[in-house]
């Protein structure tokens, strides 16, 4: 396939995914009351702030957005690429979801289907992309904080772009000192967007580092694990380099605020913190999961392996901090959707079974769970079968009394 048709492939498939995002976006807020609060609403109001702010004065605009980035825990550089939307259309609340769907949520869906279905086919099985980008479009935990107006599936994409960098380069074996510094911008790049992400950072540098060091040490590969030190430096150098740089005032509060004592009214049992993470995805997906790990085992599929233990190590260094959140999970699902697409490939391979068919039956199952789980009228329709979709709060809220206060973001 030339350059051309590749590229209109992919402009293709962005246009439609995003016009078919918006659809999905107008629906759920048009079910919504026009109330909102606490962190269902921060980021909405300093939208509206941050566009009328650039309107009336582009270079106070600036200004602040350096001092955002370098002093505030909810910092405004997130909202920057959906400025636009801002100017266009205005400061309505489909403006502004439209904006996240459109700027972050489909090119992280395009991306993280992409290469997990690249590392899951045989030459083969090419066939099975059509379902693999449905199930990564209806993936429910990146839609869960979307609709409620949490911008934070934009560090997916710094998180996904970090980790393809880090396979690609073998852990850091190939072209060290170019890898490293990718690798570094894009966690830094995710931190600075969502400071919470560090953790996500920590939990994927535990993962390549063990994976990697264990490959090197079953080889007995002296160059490699010097070319992966020289690249893990590098990487480690970027993120120090350009938070210090960019983020002095807030590194030395974070550096002196113990989050374990100020969170601590947010931590609940192990047990509690697994039964809310396991509520975000239905059984269904859940089994598809397991099994695609059972299946990336087999089929000696190592990157789902290395994108599932960055997922474990991400939420056991986070809960020792807080429960997570909706938004906080993200990292933890983006990571597991690697193995969840390996059982979709397997499924549709089958010599049993016609693709098309198998392709329609994921489709069917993927918008069951994914109606079920955000729209009242589907979730009820479908109670009979309420094994398919999340059994979290995912549908608009009612009333403000009837959902969970927040008291500031974390």
């Amino acid at each position: 396939m030339s350059k051309n048709k590749i590229l209109g492939f992919w402009t293709g498939t962005y246009l439609w995914t995003v016009m078919l995002g918006i659809a999905i976006s107008a629906a759920y807020i048009s079910l919504e009351e026009s109330v909102y609060y606490w962190d269902f609403a921060a980021y909405f109001n300093m939208f509206n702030q941050q566009g009328a702010l650039l309107v009336a004065s582009p270079f106070d605009w600036l200004s602040q957005l350096g001092k955002s980035i370098a002093t505030e825990d909810y910092g405004v550089a997130i909202l920057v690429p959906l400025m636009p939307f801002h100017i266009v259309f205005g400061g309505s609340r489909l403006s502004f979801v439209a904006g996240i769907v459109s700027v972050y949520l489909v090119p992280a869906v395009l991306f993280i289907a992409r290469i997990s279905h690249v590392e899951a086919v045989s030459e083969t099985s090419s066939r099975s992309w059509p379902a693999v980008w449905i199930a990564a479009f209806l993936y429910t935990p990146f839609w869960a904080p979307t609709l409620r107006g949490l911008p934070d599936v934009a560090g997916c994409l710094a998180l996904a772009a970090a980790t393809w960098f880090l396979w690609k380069s073998k852990f850091l074996t190939r072209e060290p000192v170019a890898s490293g510094i990718s690798v570094g911008a894009s966690l830094w790049l995710a931190f600075m967007l969502r400071r919470w992400y560090a953790y996500a950072g920590i939990g994927i540098a535990m993962s390549a580092a063990s994976l990697g060091l264990l490959r090197i040490a079953g080889d007995r590969d002296l160059p490699a694990f010097r070319a992966a030190v020289g690249g893990g430096l590098c990487a480690i150098f970027v993120v120090a380099a350009t938070a210090l740089n960019f983020q002095l005032p807030l590194i030395a509060r974070i550096l002196g605020t113990s989050y374990d004592d100020l969170y601590s009214g947010y931590r609940t049992t192990f047990a509690t913190q697994l039964g809310e993470m396991a509520g975000r995805l239905g059984y269904v997906n859940w089994l598809l999961i397991i099994a695609g790990l059972y299946i990336s085992i087999v089929r000696r599929n190592r990157f789902s392996l290395f994108c599932g233990i960055a997922s474990v190590l991400t939420f056991l260094i986070f809960t020792r901090t807080q429960d997570p959140d909706r938004h906080h999970s993200l990292p933890m699902f983006l990571w597991l959707f690697p193995a969840y697409a390996q059982a979709i490939v397997a499924i549709v391979s089958l010599p049993a079974l016609k693709f098309r068919w198998s392709t329609a039956g994921i489709a069917v199952a993927a918008g069951l769970a994914f109606a079920g789980t955000f729209f009242p009228t589907a979730r009820q329709l479908l109670s009979p079968i309420d094994f398919v979709f999340c059994q979290g709060g995912h549908a608009p809220p009612p009333s403000r009394q009837s959902s969970r206060i927040q008291t500031f973001d974390r």
